[in-house]
């Protein structure tokens, strides 16, 4: 759906038709890119340079990679030639070796499966299936079973852009089907613990010089603040204590220590429990968060280690949204800041700031009028008004408040009006739908607190453990910097 990464993927294929002596005339010809001229051009400047550099200049590598999806077989390859598109008989073989390599590599590197069992992502011009509209959230969940019965662990409120094992809580349903991998027992050999060591930590022994760098007893803290005095008393007191037994598992084990047992010098074994406390105030350390199950025998003691990537690389936004409050109004806004353009690349929607939500003309000579009656005063096309309504109904014990997204009336020169809609697709519901005709979004009341929210979308690249190259579109949620105001206000007088 990106007009340029089609362009690269488009010039790819050439090159690839190109080496093994296929034409390639057909195939631009088949699956020409397209930019549409831009709705605003001085706003969306980067949309006329690519519109004047691609339009009808290069082929669709989107585009064609449909097409060829629809001709290729289970084993993965392709067995005829997609349509619309010729070439010699002499070349068919070539062409249909060239186009196999090529939607591997296409599917490959922008995270598009196609076969192997890999679940079939959204289309493109979706959101991720687990994506939560209401919430601006991701929430997803993944089942083990370790024997003794399920285990699910759902991350229900996941917003940043590294998902790790404590972002997952432990429950025992509800079910998600029976897990292919049955448990297996891990049997560490014994070895010699290693101390735990960090940046600054106290020396060990003493008359040893320390780091200056780091002077845990300068710390300034008050009786208060708790949380710097358990850093220095760690740091100076506890730090010693700690030591690292590896333990190599698989990406996307659930794991769970069954007996930890400890042979010191003199011989003796001790058995080592968890840090945890089952009776009174319920507390653990190092483990997974239990929810509704909390008590649960099969859910304690584990750790999960989930098939992320420890680190990728983000480019810019692509699309930026900042939800927002406006007491004086009396009204959410969802703050278009940027959207992506007729090529891909996003432009900053304030360049649009002259398109005021509200136009208003006088009409013939005001004579001696000192005051300008006005109905509306305006806002800009790129704020997107959300009013509050009724969730369930008010004398229901289930009451709730949403903030239901709605459209601003653009009054034109003429006398007629227009209705404003979201550019970019953050602040929509159903993108198989046209702007217009969808179902109005829905935020959670809490989700436009005082604070305000910022959502973002953005590329992003990383490799996987076996040296795969993966790009994705991934959206991410922070806190945002407090209220705004829209300057709306109705029925005003204005100074001539």
């Amino acid at each position: 759906a990106h007009p340029r990464h089609g362009a690269a993927a488009g010039a790819h294929l050439l090159r690839v038709l190109r080496a093994a002596g296929v034409a390639t005339a057909s195939f631009e010809s088949a699956f020409p890119v397209a930019i549409a001229e831009p709705a605003d051009p001085l706003a969306d400047q980067p949309g006329v340079a690519w519109r004047a550099l691609l339009d009808g200049r290069g082929l669709d590598g989107g585009r064609a990679a449909t097409a060829v999806r629809a001709v290729r077989g289970a084993d993965g390859t392709v067995g005829a030639l997609p349509a619309g598109v010729a070439v010699p008989a002499a070349q068919q073989t070539a062409a249909l070796e060239a186009l196999t390599t090529w939607i591997a590599w296409f599917e490959r590197l922008l995270g598009t499966p196609g076969t192997g069992g890999v679940p079939a992502p959204a289309p493109a011009d979706q959101a991720a299936p687990s994506w939560q509209p209401n919430r601006q959230e991701y929430a997803l969940a993944v089942s083990a079973d370790l024997g003794d019965g399920e285990i699910v662990l759902s991350s229900k409120q996941y917003v940043d852009g590294h998902l790790d094992w404590y972002d997952f809580v432990a429950e025992t349903g509800p079910s998600l089907g029976a897990p292919a991998d049955r448990a297996s027992v891990v049997r560490v050999p014994a070895m010699l613990p290693s101390p735990v060591r960090y940046p600054g930590m106290p020396a060990d022994r003493l008359w040893e010089f320390e780091d200056a760098e780091v002077n845990l007893g300068g710390l300034q803290t008050g009786p208060g603040d708790l949380g710097r005095l358990l850093l220095a008393e760690f740091g100076l007191v506890f730090s010693n204590d700690w030591f690292v037994v590896p333990v190599d598992l698989r990406v996307g084990t659930l794991f769970r220590v069954d007996e930890l047992v400890v042979r010191d010098t003199f011989g003796v074994a001790t058995t080592v429990g968890p840090s945890v406390s089952r009776t009174g105030a319920p507390w653990e350390m190092f483990e997974l968060s239990t929810g509704t199950s909390r008590g649960a025998s099969q859910l304690q003691e584990l750790f999960f280690l989930p098939p992320v990537v420890p680190r990728r690389f983000e480019g810019d936004a692509i699309e930026e949204v900042r939800i927002l409050r406006d007491e004086m109004a009396n009204l959410v806004w969802g703050v278009e800041r940027m959207v992506p353009g007729v090529s891909g690349e996003a432009y900053d929607r304030a360049l649009e700031s002259t398109n005021l939500g509200v136009h208003q003309q006088l009409v013939g000579d005001p004579g001696d009028a000192q005051l300008v009656y006005r109905l509306q005063t305006p806002v800009p096309d790129h704020w997107i008004p959300f009013a509050p309504i009724a969730a369930a109904p008010v004398n229901s014990p289930d009451f709730d408040v949403r903030m239901q997204r709605r459209a601003m009336l653009r009054t034109l020169p003429d006398g007629s009006t227009v209705e404003l809609h979201p550019r970019g697709r953050i602040l929509r519901s159903d993108m198989s739908q046209d702007v217009g005709d969808e179902p109005p979004l829905e935020l959670e009341d809490e989700e436009a607190a005082r604070e305000g929210i910022v959502v973002r979308r953005s590329f992003q690249y990383t490799r996987w453990t076996d040296g795969s190259v993966h790009s994705w579109v991934g959206r991410s949620k922070r806190t945002g910097r407090g209220e705004g105001s829209s300057g709306l206000r109705f029925d005003t007088s204005d100074p001539r």
